[in-house]
């Protein structure tokens, strides 16, 4: 019945002309038309279970959506369950670095973007991951954040900086590339790249209490104490919840001699983070600063 159907349908292809009569036209154009939708749906069909496999798993293919997505805290869901499948992984463990980076209000640190790999093998892993993503996602600022972060991590800076500053030539308006760059740059004792970085990301993102915080660290590791205070503030003023930030302001009120303020940011991040590192840190420098 079929091979008769396709042998008739290429038979009516051919020979249109031998077929005057309009009612056999239009049969074969509906017979030709349901040709076309039985191969569609076996297409369909093959695809949705190939398309699971082209990440590997169900897990990681949530996973991957939602790191593309620059959606971080459904990131951090996923990957963790792709951690939960296959713990030896490095890739999820990378992802989920990132996530927790892009969720916190405070500029990237240097266990941060180390990431946690473990080994020359798994940096290899990571590399080579992000570059295949970076292949078929090139206008995904997400995937060129991870490559950069990936040879960051590997010694590589210079593909670092590459990759972290396509993440902004390809969105103007994401942010964690220049995080990650002038992080980068203040970790390599470049002060004054990443001065000009985070300036560039305070004029583009003018309420940024991330990008003011990160301008603070830029004149702090200047010693020059007395603007840092003031970016600091605004950083915290715009964000009064970021602990990081508070703990950045403290530092800076002990430079410049506020122990009165000092104090205060001390007393807020015990509240804010009472069980926590920040916290316990505060706490013990309130201890000492009342005896």
């Amino acid at each position: 019945m079929n091979r008769l159907l396709f042998g008739d349908n290429l038979k009516w292809l051919r020979d249109t002309k031998v077929f005057p009569d309009a009612s056999v036209i239009r049969c074969h154009k509906i017979n030709f038309l349901s040709v076309q939708l039985i191969s569609l749906f076996f297409l369909f069909t093959v695809v949705m279970l190939i398309m699971p496999t082209c990440y590997g798993s169900d897990a990681e293919a949530k996973a991957t959506k939602s790191f593309l997505d620059g959606n971080w805290s459904q990131t951090v869901t996923n990957a963790n369950r792709w951690v939960a499948e296959d713990p030896v992984n490095p890739v999820p463990h990378a992802l989920l670095n990132i996530a927790h980076a892009g969720l916190e209000e405070i500029g990237v640190t240097i266990n941060e973007r180390k990431l946690a790999y473990g080994s020359k093998d798994n940096t290899k892993k990571v590399q080579e991951w992000a570059s295949a993503l970076v292949l078929s996602h090139g206008h995904n600022s997400s995937a060129y954040l991870l490559k950069g972060a990936a040879f960051e991590n590997g010694g590589d800076k210079q593909t670092a900086a590459d990759m972290y500053k396509k993440t902004t030539e390809v969105d103007p308006s994401f942010t964690q590339g220049l995080k990650w760059l002038g992080g980068l740059y203040l970790d390599s004792n470049q002060i004054d790249a990443a001065l000009v970085i985070f300036s560039d990301m305070l004029n583009k993102h003018p309420n940024s209490s991330v990008a003011y915080d990160q301008v603070g660290m830029c004149y702090a590791c200047k010693n020059d104490w007395q603007r840092a205070v003031q970016y600091f503030e605004k950083s915290v003023e715009l964000n009064p919840k970021n602990i990081g930030g508070l703990h950045n302001l403290a530092i800076a009120y002990i430079q410049v001699g506020s122990i009165e303020k000092e104090k205060l940011v001390l007393q807020k991040m015990v509240e804010l983070d009472p069980a926590g590192e920040f916290g316990q840190w505060a706490r013990q420098k309130l201890l000492l600063l009342n005896k």
